[in-house]
């Protein structure tokens, strides 16, 4: 289950509500195994995720809420807000964006 997304866009980003939905994610790439090297760092707990099977990440060794994101080519993270609820601000902004695109045309 998701709290929020905008699915119709192909770069739509989702925040998990559910307990069942964050577990299961973070069970899945903890108990993948290396892929390519990688194993899934313990700090990074996923919080949500995109289409293209990129997630979004807190780090719950990190003294902030910064939110990070993992790119499933390199298995990098990135920071990409320094808050959760700058991230929050971003999800919605984004897809006010879009959808006001759509009225646009």
């Amino acid at each position: 289950m998701k709290l929020m997304s905008c699915e119709e866009e192909p770069s739509a980003r989702s925040v998990y509500n559910d307990l069942k939905t964050l577990v299961s994610e973070n069970r899945l790439m903890r108990n993948r195994g290396p892929t390519n090297g990688f194993d899934w760092p313990d700090k990074y707990v996923i919080i949500g995720g995109d289409l293209g099977g990129n997630y979004y990440c807190l780090n719950v060794h990190g003294a902030s809420s910064a939110v990070y994101y993992w790119f499933h080519e390199t298995g990098e993270f990135s920071l990409y807000a320094r808050s959760l609820a700058s991230f929050i601000l971003k999800v919605f902004q984004d897809y006010a964006e879009s959808t006001l695109d759509v009225f646009d045309s």
